[in-house]
């Protein structure tokens, strides 16, 4: 399992900090899944991002994927990579 931390800031300047539990990658893009709390606990929050960052860039970017076709795909994915994981939207 990765144990990377990613940390957010959102148009108010709050910042959330994640940790990421695993990559993949789907027709050419990058994905992440990452949760708020203990990724072993019972129950938590989590949310899958497409990495849309620019290799010239220092500062990712992380957007929300909003087609449906697109994240049941990629949750299926990482359904298949985490053992015991039930990721509900």
């Amino acid at each position: 399992m990765i144990t990377d931390e990613i940390v957010l800031t959102d148009e108010e300047g709050q910042e959330l900090v994640l940790k990421v539990i695993e990559q993949t990658r789907l027709g050419g893009k990058d994905y992440l899944l990452a949760a708020d709390g203990d990724p072993d606990a019972e129950e938590t929050e989590c949310w899958i991002f497409r990495d849309e960052s620019d290799p010239q860039n220092p500062m990712s970017l992380l957007v929300e994927i909003e087609d449906e076709d697109e994240l049941d795909a990629v949750i299926g994915i990482f359904q298949n990579l985490v053992d015991g994981i039930d990721i509900e939207k």
